[in-house]
Protein backbone atom coordinates (compact mmCIF):
# COMPACT_ATOMS: atom_id res chain seq x y z
CA UNK A 1 0.00 0.00 0.00
CA UNK A 2 3.10 2.75 1.15
CA UNK A 3 4.49 2.40 -1.84
CA UNK A 4 1.29 2.74 -4.22
CA UNK A 5 0.70 5.83 -2.72
CA UNK A 6 5.17 7.09 -2.99
CA UNK A 7 4.34 6.13 -6.52
CA UNK A 8 1.84 8.72 -7.10
CA UNK A 9 3.65 11.25 -4.99
CA UNK A 10 6.33 10.65 -6.90
CA UNK A 11 3.84 11.11 -10.38
CA UNK A 12 2.43 13.99 -8.62
CA UNK A 13 5.82 15.62 -8.39
CA UNK A 14 7.07 15.13 -11.70
CA UNK A 15 4.14 17.07 -12.86
CA UNK A 16 5.83 20.23 -11.28
CA UNK A 17 8.22 19.84 -14.36
CA UNK A 18 5.77 21.06 -16.99
CA UNK A 19 5.48 24.21 -15.15
CA UNK A 20 8.97 24.43 -14.65
CA UNK A 21 9.76 24.30 -18.12
CA UNK A 22 6.89 26.33 -19.09
CA UNK A 23 8.04 29.10 -17.13
CA UNK A 24 12.27 28.60 -18.16
CA UNK A 25 11.87 27.85 -22.12
CA UNK A 26 11.01 31.71 -22.62
CA UNK A 27 14.44 32.85 -20.88
CA UNK A 28 16.73 30.03 -22.83
CA UNK A 29 15.62 31.30 -26.59
CA UNK A 30 12.95 28.60 -26.72
CA UNK A 31 8.67 29.30 -27.62
CA UNK A 32 6.57 26.98 -25.44
CA UNK A 33 5.34 25.42 -29.04
CA UNK A 34 8.93 24.43 -29.35
CA UNK A 35 9.18 22.34 -26.85
CA UNK A 36 5.50 20.87 -27.27
CA UNK A 37 6.37 20.20 -30.59
CA UNK A 38 9.47 17.84 -29.80
CA UNK A 39 8.12 16.88 -26.64
CA UNK A 40 5.40 15.28 -28.72
CA UNK A 41 7.08 13.56 -31.31
CA UNK A 42 8.84 11.12 -29.26
CA UNK A 43 5.45 9.47 -27.37
CA UNK A 44 4.26 9.64 -30.75
CA UNK A 45 6.94 7.30 -32.47
CA UNK A 46 7.06 5.24 -29.12
CA UNK A 47 3.41 4.96 -29.08
CA UNK A 48 2.99 4.24 -32.80
CA UNK A 49 5.63 1.05 -32.63
CA UNK A 50 3.19 0.03 -29.44
CA UNK A 51 0.22 0.29 -31.97
CA UNK A 52 1.77 -1.73 -34.59
CA UNK A 53 2.67 -4.44 -32.34
CA UNK A 54 -0.67 -4.62 -30.58
CA UNK A 55 1.19 -4.58 -27.30
CA UNK A 56 -1.53 -3.12 -25.57
CA UNK A 57 -4.36 -5.10 -27.39
CA UNK A 58 -5.73 -4.17 -30.64
CA UNK A 59 -7.83 -0.86 -31.92
CA UNK A 60 -10.74 -0.28 -33.68
CA UNK A 61 -10.17 2.49 -35.47
CA UNK A 62 -13.09 2.65 -37.22
CA UNK A 63 -15.61 2.01 -34.62
CA UNK A 64 -17.92 4.90 -32.79
CA UNK A 65 -15.88 4.32 -29.36
CA UNK A 66 -12.11 5.26 -31.15
CA UNK A 67 -14.43 8.11 -33.33
CA UNK A 68 -15.75 9.71 -29.81
CA UNK A 69 -12.20 9.30 -27.89
CA UNK A 70 -10.10 10.68 -31.01
CA UNK A 71 -12.86 13.91 -31.06
CA UNK A 72 -13.10 14.83 -27.24
CA UNK A 73 -8.86 14.13 -26.74
CA UNK A 74 -8.46 15.73 -29.81
CA UNK A 75 -10.06 18.76 -28.35
CA UNK A 76 -8.80 18.27 -25.03
CA UNK A 77 -5.46 18.64 -26.28
CA UNK A 78 -6.84 21.91 -28.31
CA UNK A 79 -7.26 23.53 -25.26
CA UNK A 80 -4.02 22.06 -23.46
CA UNK A 81 -2.25 23.93 -25.94
CA UNK A 82 -3.11 26.73 -25.55
CA UNK A 83 -3.15 27.00 -21.55
CA UNK A 84 0.91 25.57 -22.00
CA UNK A 85 1.03 28.79 -24.37
CA UNK A 86 -0.72 31.31 -22.20
CA UNK A 87 0.73 29.62 -18.71
CA UNK A 88 4.10 30.52 -20.23
CA UNK A 89 3.43 33.89 -21.02
CA UNK A 90 1.64 34.34 -17.91
CA UNK A 91 4.84 33.74 -16.02
CA UNK A 92 7.32 35.61 -17.75
CA UNK A 93 4.82 38.98 -15.78
CA UNK A 94 3.75 37.59 -12.51
CA UNK A 95 4.72 34.68 -9.58
CA UNK A 96 5.23 31.45 -10.86
CA UNK A 97 3.95 29.53 -7.72
CA UNK A 98 0.41 31.49 -7.41
CA UNK A 99 0.08 30.95 -11.42
CA UNK A 100 0.46 27.25 -11.21
CA UNK A 101 -1.95 26.86 -8.04
CA UNK A 102 -4.56 29.15 -9.69
CA UNK A 103 -3.68 27.09 -12.94
CA UNK A 104 -4.55 23.78 -11.05
CA UNK A 105 -7.37 24.62 -9.24
CA UNK A 106 -9.20 24.61 -12.83
CA UNK A 107 -10.37 21.01 -11.94
CA UNK A 108 -13.31 23.25 -10.31
CA UNK A 109 -14.83 23.41 -13.34
CA UNK A 110 -14.11 19.83 -13.67
CA UNK A 111 -15.69 18.82 -11.05
CA UNK A 112 -18.88 21.23 -11.55
CA UNK A 113 -19.00 19.21 -15.01
CA UNK A 114 -19.32 15.36 -13.03
CA UNK A 115 -21.56 16.79 -10.99
CA UNK A 116 -23.94 18.46 -13.13
CA UNK A 117 -23.62 16.13 -16.57
CA UNK A 118 -22.23 12.93 -15.00
CA UNK A 119 -24.54 12.58 -11.91
CA UNK A 120 -21.29 12.59 -9.85
CA UNK A 121 -22.05 11.86 -6.07
CA UNK A 122 -22.55 15.28 -4.14
CA UNK A 123 -21.69 14.81 -0.48
CA UNK A 124 -20.91 17.81 2.33
CA UNK A 125 -17.17 17.10 2.23
CA UNK A 126 -17.02 17.74 -1.14
CA UNK A 127 -19.10 20.86 -1.05
CA UNK A 128 -16.86 21.94 1.67
CA UNK A 129 -13.89 21.23 -0.79
CA UNK A 130 -15.60 23.77 -3.17
CA UNK A 131 -15.90 26.36 -0.70
CA UNK A 132 -12.55 26.12 0.17
CA UNK A 133 -11.18 25.92 -3.67
CA UNK A 134 -13.23 29.21 -4.08
CA UNK A 135 -11.52 31.02 -1.09
CA UNK A 136 -8.45 30.00 -2.48
CA UNK A 137 -9.06 31.18 -5.82
CA UNK A 138 -10.20 34.78 -4.19
CA UNK A 139 -7.05 35.09 -1.64
CA UNK A 140 -4.85 33.54 -4.87
CA UNK A 141 -6.63 36.29 -7.12
CA UNK A 142 -5.93 39.57 -4.26
CA UNK A 143 -1.98 38.62 -4.09
CA UNK A 144 0.38 41.09 -5.45
CA UNK A 145 3.47 40.06 -7.08
CA UNK A 146 5.90 41.01 -4.08
CA UNK A 147 9.06 39.46 -6.33
CA UNK A 148 8.75 42.86 -8.73
CA UNK A 149 6.97 46.00 -8.63
CA UNK A 150 3.78 45.05 -8.38
CA UNK A 151 2.41 47.32 -10.96
CA UNK A 152 1.51 45.35 -13.74
CA UNK A 153 -0.85 42.78 -12.60
CA UNK A 154 -2.16 41.54 -16.15
CA UNK A 155 -0.67 38.14 -14.52
CA UNK A 156 -3.55 38.12 -12.79
CA UNK A 157 -5.62 37.95 -16.03
CA UNK A 158 -3.88 35.72 -17.26
CA UNK A 159 -3.67 33.28 -14.47
CA UNK A 160 -7.44 32.86 -14.27
CA UNK A 161 -7.73 32.31 -18.22
CA UNK A 162 -5.59 29.44 -17.58
CA UNK A 163 -8.06 28.23 -14.91
CA UNK A 164 -10.90 27.80 -17.26
CA UNK A 165 -8.05 26.10 -20.23
CA UNK A 166 -7.54 24.18 -17.39
CA UNK A 167 -11.11 23.38 -16.04
CA UNK A 168 -12.11 22.90 -19.93
CA UNK A 169 -9.39 20.42 -20.74
CA UNK A 170 -10.03 18.04 -17.86
CA UNK A 171 -13.16 18.46 -18.42
CA UNK A 172 -12.78 16.92 -22.17
CA UNK A 173 -10.78 14.63 -21.44
CA UNK A 174 -13.21 13.36 -18.78
CA UNK A 175 -16.29 12.46 -21.35
CA UNK A 176 -14.60 9.36 -22.48
CA UNK A 177 -13.80 8.24 -19.26
CA UNK A 178 -17.95 7.65 -18.43
CA UNK A 179 -17.98 5.75 -21.74
CA UNK A 180 -17.60 1.73 -20.86
CA UNK A 181 -16.81 0.71 -24.92
CA UNK A 182 -14.14 3.47 -24.76
CA UNK A 183 -12.39 2.23 -21.36
CA UNK A 184 -12.51 -0.89 -22.49
CA UNK A 185 -11.41 -0.20 -26.08
CA UNK A 186 -9.02 2.89 -26.30
CA UNK A 187 -6.55 2.42 -24.03
CA UNK A 188 -3.91 4.83 -22.48
CA UNK A 189 -1.30 4.39 -25.51
CA UNK A 190 -3.77 5.55 -28.13
CA UNK A 191 -5.14 7.90 -26.06
CA UNK A 192 -1.52 9.21 -26.27
CA UNK A 193 -0.60 9.42 -29.37
CA UNK A 194 -4.01 11.24 -30.31
CA UNK A 195 -3.28 13.98 -27.69
CA UNK A 196 0.38 14.35 -29.46
CA UNK A 197 -0.87 14.10 -32.59
CA UNK A 198 -2.85 17.14 -32.12
CA UNK A 199 -0.19 19.15 -30.21
CA UNK A 200 2.45 18.57 -32.86
CA UNK A 201 -0.60 20.35 -36.09
CA UNK A 202 -0.84 23.12 -33.38
CA UNK A 203 2.80 23.62 -32.77
CA UNK A 204 3.46 23.25 -36.20
CA UNK A 205 0.55 25.28 -37.25
CA UNK A 206 2.10 28.13 -34.38
CA UNK A 207 5.36 28.10 -35.66
CA UNK A 208 4.94 28.53 -39.06
CA UNK A 209 2.62 31.36 -38.23
CA UNK A 210 5.38 33.03 -35.61
CA UNK A 211 8.19 32.16 -37.98
CA UNK A 212 6.39 32.83 -41.40
CA UNK A 213 8.99 31.93 -44.21
CA UNK A 214 11.68 30.98 -41.41
CA UNK A 215 10.03 27.86 -39.97
CA UNK A 216 12.78 25.30 -40.88
CA UNK A 217 15.17 27.88 -39.70
CA UNK A 218 14.09 28.31 -36.58
CA UNK A 219 13.74 24.80 -35.86
CA UNK A 220 17.06 23.76 -37.11
CA UNK A 221 17.87 26.74 -34.49
CA UNK A 222 16.28 24.99 -31.91
CA UNK A 223 17.22 21.39 -32.83
CA UNK A 224 21.58 23.10 -31.00
CA UNK A 225 20.16 24.55 -28.15
CA UNK A 226 20.91 21.74 -25.43
CA UNK A 227 18.22 23.18 -23.26
CA UNK A 228 15.50 22.18 -25.57
CA UNK A 229 16.68 18.21 -25.41
CA UNK A 230 17.07 19.29 -21.55
CA UNK A 231 13.48 20.15 -20.96
CA UNK A 232 12.18 17.58 -23.99
CA UNK A 233 14.52 14.56 -22.11
CA UNK A 234 13.31 15.75 -18.09
CA UNK A 235 9.80 15.56 -19.15
CA UNK A 236 9.15 12.66 -21.48
CA UNK A 237 11.50 10.80 -19.10
CA UNK A 238 8.97 11.15 -16.34
CA UNK A 239 5.96 11.47 -18.53
CA UNK A 240 6.38 7.95 -20.23
CA UNK A 241 7.91 6.19 -16.95
CA UNK A 242 4.69 6.96 -15.32
CA UNK A 243 2.44 6.59 -18.24
CA UNK A 244 3.82 3.22 -18.91
CA UNK A 245 4.57 1.73 -15.47
CA UNK A 246 3.70 3.36 -12.31
CA UNK A 247 0.27 5.91 -12.48
CA UNK A 248 -2.40 3.40 -13.56
CA UNK A 249 -0.55 0.65 -11.71
CA UNK A 250 -0.80 2.42 -8.38
CA UNK A 251 -4.70 3.52 -9.16
CA UNK A 252 -5.20 0.40 -9.61
CA UNK A 253 -4.01 -0.75 -6.31
CA UNK A 254 -5.91 1.39 -4.63
CA UNK A 255 -8.85 0.70 -6.15
CA UNK A 256 -8.50 -2.86 -5.37
CA UNK A 257 -8.30 -2.13 -1.52
CA UNK A 258 -11.60 0.48 -1.94
CA UNK A 259 -8.87 4.12 -1.73
CA UNK A 260 -8.88 4.32 -5.59
CA UNK A 261 -10.90 8.02 -4.86
CA UNK A 262 -7.47 8.92 -2.75
CA UNK A 263 -5.68 8.76 -5.57
CA UNK A 264 -5.94 11.68 -7.73
CA UNK A 265 -5.96 13.98 -4.64
CA UNK A 266 -2.22 12.85 -4.01
CA UNK A 267 -1.49 13.80 -7.65
CA UNK A 268 -2.71 17.20 -7.47
CA UNK A 269 -1.38 17.58 -3.86
CA UNK A 270 2.12 16.36 -4.83
CA UNK A 271 2.19 18.59 -8.16
CA UNK A 272 0.77 21.65 -5.92
CA UNK A 273 2.97 21.56 -3.17
CA UNK A 274 6.22 19.94 -5.82
CA UNK A 275 5.61 23.54 -7.35
CA UNK A 276 5.30 25.91 -4.37
CA UNK A 277 8.42 24.49 -3.27
CA UNK A 278 10.02 25.37 -5.99
CA UNK A 279 8.78 28.93 -6.34
CA UNK A 280 10.09 29.78 -3.08
CA UNK A 281 13.41 28.10 -2.87
CA UNK A 282 14.30 27.68 -6.79
CA UNK A 283 12.70 31.34 -8.06
CA UNK A 284 12.96 32.61 -4.45
CA UNK A 285 9.65 34.15 -5.06
CA UNK A 286 8.39 35.89 -2.24
CA UNK A 287 5.29 35.08 -0.69
CA UNK A 288 3.31 36.84 1.86
CA UNK A 289 0.83 35.56 4.17
CA UNK A 290 -2.32 35.57 2.21
CA UNK A 291 -0.39 33.48 -0.43
CA UNK A 292 0.71 31.07 1.00
CA UNK A 293 -2.61 30.45 3.14
CA UNK A 294 -4.30 30.30 -0.62
CA UNK A 295 -2.13 27.95 -1.91
CA UNK A 296 -2.31 25.77 1.10
CA UNK A 297 -6.80 26.29 0.88
CA UNK A 298 -6.31 25.03 -2.90
CA UNK A 299 -4.38 21.93 -2.08
CA UNK A 300 -7.33 21.12 1.03
CA UNK A 301 -9.81 22.13 -1.69
CA UNK A 302 -8.87 19.89 -4.40
CA UNK A 303 -7.82 17.00 -1.53
CA UNK A 304 -12.10 17.57 -0.30
CA UNK A 305 -13.69 17.90 -3.66
CA UNK A 306 -11.99 14.54 -4.51
CA UNK A 307 -13.28 12.80 -1.77
CA UNK A 308 -16.43 10.61 -2.83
Amino acid sequence: MIWAILGLVFVGSSWTIVGIVMGSAPKKGLSPEIVQFFGSLIPIALGGIFLHLGTFGEINWSGAAAHKAILFYGLSAFFNFWLMQLMSFAMQRGPNGIIWSITQAGMLITFLYGVLFQDDVVTWVRILGLVVLLLALLLLGLARDNTYDGKNRTWIWMAFGCFLLCGTNQSLAMVPTYDEAIRSEFHSVARSVVICCTTVMLATGRNVMRNKGAFFTKLRECVGNKYLWIFVGAQQFFNLIASYFITYRCIDYLSAHQIGSAAYPILVASCLTGFALYSIFGLKEKTSFIQKLGMLFCVVGIILICIK
